[in-house]
């Protein structure tokens, strides 16, 4: 379609050409006739029309040429604009744009003043779209500050308006995608429909169908960020209008292209509503874009839609905990990669690459497979090798943030703080992009990923202050996850930021103000997990929330808590049966016999023991120790305590010495470096259980029993931290003294009641420390005793020498 100014130039340029034609045609006829012989009165008759004939041929040339003259006075010719952006760079054209308005007014000038500012909003909206994010919001801002001058002039010119409203549109949709912000992209969305109401589907199909499909992106772009199913559904319906315009045997590859945007509409709506019928809907629209988009005609096109299947099937298998959808996902990047190499498009390429990764994350993290979590990593790094921070600052951080998420992943698996400590460091290189100015969501999901990687790191060193600072980097994401603009993300990071607070409260002495911050956290996060709409998470912060009870209700001896935690356990394990793989089920199996245990000690009920017993068992056996070594040697050491207490309250030596099995499977596992607190704690609990048999046995056994529980005390004290966890250490000292006290009163040994005086004076300072001020007089007459005993032994020994 042309714009009025040309048709107003066109038609002067063409009507002038005329007048010349009639003219010369008209002097030719006129030299012919002029010789050949007629009557005077016929050549006047014959003379007078033609000079009229000539006459309105001179006119037409004046005034075609006179209209052409004077549009060009008025405006810059759109070969002299092309010109300029043709043959200079996009920063030159702008300056080169800028100077020509400069020397022209608006008032005098005002076609020309409003064609300049047209074609220096596209210049500046080029230069925007190829700038990193930070940078390109500046000029994204003037592109459209210069559309909207051209649209002062434009406005009684329906076609130069409707084009201009366009370009607005784009720029505007370009700026809210850059930063978040929904009025720009609400802007954008009234700008095309201004535009639609020049163009539409009768008078100018094509170009109402570009304007319509952009609207459609516009709508589907919002939808996202508002988690609006009715704004993606408008979507969705726009882009189908644009099909009555495209009919696939006339033009088949946008027919193609409108079914690709059909794809990724549907995919959008059924991650927001966690809805599969939605995303089965994506994929049967991504499958007849491939009808017509076929590798050997269309190959980036090709491979750009295997990409999109790649990202339903691995959507599909995050929703529903679905191996093959993830596996599938993987395939279909490996066909992109097969068109998208990194000699001939190395930013798409890297983009699949980091695609691959996620779905090699989830994955790993499916099947507890590490060496999918190491393939996660390493595919992650082929990706920064052409996202780099200089050239792509965004895609690097995203490239970071999965990376870092891996090894989040990959650390939790194997429980290595190591692993932890180098997500924790790349976290914070993706925040030092991800800022929250230039892209505040993604500066939460990253704020939230740290905070996730350091509350395990916390809770794996027993690190009161990284799990504090977990706290704080949780809440700073909650600045961003409102409720209103990202409900899901919201109620995850409100779960996580009440896990992180109940390792707090359990740690502290008392604790109480932490646990309850960590209920009120996660009953925020159920208020947008309902079991009707979203059963996986729900089950996920109803198990949460019944750890906390868990806690609360053995640090305040309060079987009403604990029997509200069993029953939420109770409620998870009905959903949880219905999962397509065991893994949770078998977690909260565990949670269960923990508060079992804790009931059966505290209510002295040996039946709930033995239920408690039973729940451990059927977790282990979904807990292979191949798959899942460190959590099957928890659940040991979990049935180890059981069974000590079963065999303390049924006076049983055999449960006793089957709880030493337990224990000693478990160490087969656990490892003093990876997981030194785990470690201290079941060497702590094994040296119990050897001096209660201890009790049991004829003397010489009984000292065997007694040197091997002061073996595993020592070792547990050795990897208690008296800074990070002086409770446990003093406990564990406290164990060791008593150990040694008897060894030393069995073999009348002044050296072993001396180990034990000194490891009483050290728990005694840790119990102290601790502010369990009511051990004082326990420690005190402990001591008077042993220093007793020592001195009689002392005496008896030199006496004997004498």
């Amino acid at each position: 379609m042309l714009e009025d100014t040309n048709l107003f130039k066109i038609g002067g340029l063409y009507i002038g050409i005329g007048g010349i034609i009639v003219s010369l045609i008209t002097t030719f006829i006129c030299n012919v006739w002029s010789k050949d012989k007629y009557t005077p009165a016929k050549a006047i008759r014959i003379s007078n029309r033609f000079t009229l004939i000539a006459i309105l041929g001179v006119i037409s040339v004046l005034g075609g040429f006179g209209a052409w003259i004077w549009d060009e006075s008025h405006k810059v010719s759109q070969p002299s604009s092309n010109r300029i952006a043709q043959n200079l760079s996009l920063e030159q054209s702008i300056s080169g744009y800028r100077q020509l308005l400069a020397k022209i007014s608006r008032h005098k000038q005002p076609l020309q003043w409003a064609m300049l500012h047209s074609h220096l909003g596209t210049a500046l909206w080029n230069l925007g779209q190829q700038q990193p994010i930070g940078k390109s919001t500046r000029y994204l801002q003037e592109s459209v500050t210069a559309y909207q001058n051209a649209l002062q002039v434009f406005k009684d010119m329906p076609y130069n308006f409707a084009i201009a409203n366009n370009l607005l549109g784009n720029a505007l949709r370009s700026l809210g995608q850059r930063t978040g912000h929904l009025t720009t992209l609400q802007q954008a969305i009234t700008a095309y429909k201004a535009a639609l109401q020049t163009y539409t589907l009768e008078t100018a199909p094509s170009q109402w169908a570009g304007i319509t499909n952009n609207l459609g992106h516009t709508l589907l772009i919002l939808g996202q960020r508002e988690g609006s199913a009715a704004r993606i559904k408008e979507a969705i319906g726009t882009y189908k209008m644009v099909l009555q315009a495209y009919p696939r045997k006339q033009v088949p590859l946008n027919w193609a292209a409108v079914h690709d945007n059909l794809g990724n509409a549907y995919w959008i709506l059924g991650q927001t509503q966690r809805n599969h019928k939605y995303l089965q809907a994506a994929i049967t629209q991504y499958k007849q874009t491939l009808q017509e988009n076929v590798q050997k005609k269309v190959p980036y096109k090709w491979a750009l839609t295997q990409n999109n299947l790649g990202n339903v099937h691995y959507t599909l298998g995050k929703l529903a905990g679905d191996i093959g959808h993830i596996q599938t996902a993987i395939t279909k990047y490996n066909n992109a990669l097969q068109v998208y190499t990194r000699h001939n498009v190395p930013l798409q390429w890297a983009m699949i690459q980091n695609n691959l990764a996620q779905a090699f994350l989830a994955l790993g993290e499916y099947q507890y497979d590490s060496h999918r979590l190491r393939q996660a990593v390493s595919t992650c790094r082929l990706a920064l090798l052409e996202y780099t921070q200089q050239r792509t600052p965004i895609e690097w951080a995203m490239v970071q943030h999965t990376l870092a998420t891996a090894l989040q992943i990959l650390g939790r698996l194997e429980k290595n703080p190591v692993l932890l400590k180098k997500s924790v460091q790349i976290y914070r290189l993706a925040i030092k992009e991800r800022t929250r100015q230039i892209v505040p969501l993604q500066w939460a999901a990253s704020q939230s990923g740290l905070g996730n990687s350091l509350r395990l790191l916390g809770e794996y060193t027993g690190n009161i202050d990284i799990l504090e600072e977990s706290v704080i980097v949780y809440k700073l994401a909650l600045q961003e996850y409102t409720r209103e603009l990202a409900p899901r993300q919201w109620s995850k990071t409100q779960n996580e930021l009440g896990n992180a607070l109940r390792l707090i409260g359990e740690r502290r002495i008392v604790g109480t103000v932490q646990l309850g911050e960590s209920l009120a956290a996660f009953r925020a996060a159920l208020l947008e997990r309902s079991q009707t709409a979203d059963p996986i998470e729900w089950a996920t912060s109803q198990n949460d929330l019944a750890n906390t009870l868990w806690v609360l209700g053995v640090k305040q001896s309060n079987t009403k808590l604990l029997m509200e935690a069993i029953t939420k356990y109770q409620a998870v394990l009905q959903e949880r049966v219905q999962e397509p793989t065991k893994r949770n089920w078998a977690i909260t199996q565990n949670n269960l016999g923990g508060a079992l245990w804790v009931l059966g000690k505290q209510t002295q009920d040996i039946k709930i023991l033995y239920k408690a017993l039973h729940t451990y068992n059927l977790a282990l056996q979904e807990t292979p120790r191949n798959q899942l070594p460190l959590d099957w040697a928890m659940l040991q050491h979990n049935i180890g305590n059981v069974l000590q207490t079963i065999g303390v309250l049924e006076n049983s030596a055999s449960r006793l010495q089957e709880a030493v099995g337990a224990y000693q499977k478990c160490l087969q596992e656990r490892d003093p470096q990876q997981s030194p607190l785990d470690w201290a704690a079941t060497n702590n609990n094994l040296g119990t259980v050897l001096r209660l048999l201890a009790t049991k046995v004829t003397k010489d056994t009984k000292i065997d029993y007694l040197n091997k529980a002061v073996e595993h005390f020592q070792m547990a004290v050795q990897n208690y931290s008296s800074e990070i966890m002086p409770l446990e250490e003093a406990m564990a000292q406290n164990n060791l003294a008593i150990t040694l006290h008897n060894l030393g009163m069995q073999e009348q040994s002044a050296e072993k009641l001396h180990e034990a005086k000194q490891a009483y004076e050290v728990a005694y300072k840790g119990y102290t420390l601790a502010g369990k001020q009511q051990y004082k007089a326990y420690f005190e007459a402990r001591l008077a005793g042993i220093r007793k005993l020592i001195a009689q032994i002392t005496a008896q020994s030199t006496s004997s020498e004498m």
